[in-house]
């Protein structure tokens, strides 16, 4: 038989054909974007490309309803109205008032619009978007290998191959991604555990409670409407710390519900953030907020303002994610002077933290204004080592409050 014979198509069994058709289609189909992550800042990415009118794929191993977060569930309407998203069957209870209560049972406040959310649907809601402008949405997939080709990038996953002229990675704050894409990986981390407590919970207010021995996190308190969420955030032992919250609430044993938690970056944007036609968002990239460690709105940031860079330079600006790294750096959310806040929030013992809430007694911090608590604070000696170290960061304001959750 001669080594050109081809046999004739009818002589191929049918699902070998259908393969074959498949595979060669596949190799053939090169996205503009590949999304690899379908939280906020992925799917926030997703659509803004999709709505570009560029070829976009989301790929994530699960469905939202399959994930269980791993945070309170907050976002403030500031964030929602960033989402673009309607409140109808997103929102599930409304807030008006932050309480930050130190080891003494004083506390300052803030009064500021927050709103419990079904993370899942919020989620899906993004997703879904992305579906209905267009994104080729991929689940039950990981991708586990990633290699730059020619003029494309090459990602592997257990169903197969595809190739894609540039890469966002919402994967997460740990992925091997961050490696194979020639990525930072130096993420700062600290955990988060929290639990769902059963019961009625109409409260305005969420409740953080701050030491020293959280180690720059907090304790929290949020009510739900139908339900509560508690948690912390620490670097140290978050079992104990946890336990300890549950206690000083006073909640039985009998109405925790579930539990939930994971790592939570708190040190900045990742570098490098930007690659060969590759960018990290959200948790991957570090776009958390230091202080608060509200990670949605920060992600939901990164994913649109990344997904505009690339499309800048799919068109031919070169440079477009060189400013890209420039300018989400200088953003409010994520400037280097929130690093500082954070540092010297975390550095505060316990007298230092009750002296400050005692100043205030409760009342309205940002109402106050820099004079009164700068004033409140120079009656307290013990307090002026802080003061130095705080003072410059009073000079940039509380812009930075706007991005917190």
């Amino acid at each position: 038989m001669s080594p050109w014979f081809f046999p004739r198509i009818g002589d191929i069994p049918g699902n070998l054909f259908r393969t074959g058709v498949q595979v060669l289609f596949a190799e053939r189909k090169v996205h503009d974007i590949i999304v690899i992550g379908a939280g906020p800042a992925g799917s926030s990415a997703a659509w803004t490309a999709a709505d570009g009118g560029f070829k976009v794929a989301l790929i994530d191993p699960q469905p939202p309803r399959r994930r269980r977060p791993q945070c309170g569930e907050v976002i403030s309407r500031r964030a929602l109205e960033y989402s673009g998203l309607e409140e109808e069957g997103i929102v599930v209870h409304e807030m008006d008032l932050y309480r930050i209560i130190s080891p003494s049972g004083d506390m300052l406040s803030v009064r500021y619009p927050a709103l419990s959310i079904d993370r899942s649907r919020f989620e899906e809601e993004l997703i879904k978007r992305s579906i209905d402008l267009g994104a080729d949405m991929r689940y039950g997939e990981a991708v586990n290998q990633a290699k730059f080709s020619r003029s494309h990038w090459v990602l592997r996953t257990r169903r197969g191959e595809y190739r894609t002229r540039s890469v966002i990675l919402a994967s997460g704050a740990v992925s091997p991604l961050n490696r194979l894409l020639g990525l930072g990986s130096n993420l700062e981390l600290m955990m988060g555990l929290g639990a769902r407590i059963t019961g009625r919970d109409t409260g305005k207010h969420m409740d953080f409670f701050v030491s020293a021995d959280m180690e720059g996190g907090y304790g929290w308190h949020f009510p739900r409407g139908h339900e509560t969420n508690i948690g912390v955030c620490s670097r140290g032992n978050i079992r104990f710390l946890l336990n300890r919250l549950i206690r000083h609430l006073k909640i039985s044993g009998s109405d925790l519900r579930s539990f939930f938690g994971g790592p939570i970056p708190d040190g900045g944007p990742i570098n490098p953030l930007v690659g060969h036609c590759c960018v990290a968002v959200g948790d991957a990239g570090g776009f958390c907020h230091p202080v608060s460690k509200g990670g949605v709105y920060c992600s939901m940031i990164s994913g649109v303002e990344a997904a505009k860079a690339i499309m800048s330079q799919l068109s031919g600006d070169e440079y477009a994610l060189v400013r890209f790294d420039k300018d989400i750096r200088e953003h409010p959310a994520f400037s280097i002077s929130n690093i500082r806040w954070r540092d010297m929030l975390s550095s505060l013992p316990d007298g230092a933290l009750d002296t400050i809430t005692g100043i205030t007694q409760g009342r309205d911090f940002l109402q106050m204004g820099r004079k009164g608590l700068m004033l409140g604070a120079i009656r307290h000696p013990e307090l002026l080592s802080y003061l130095k170290e705080a003072g410059p960061l009073f000079s940039g304001g509380f812009r930075w409050l706007d991005y917190t959750f």
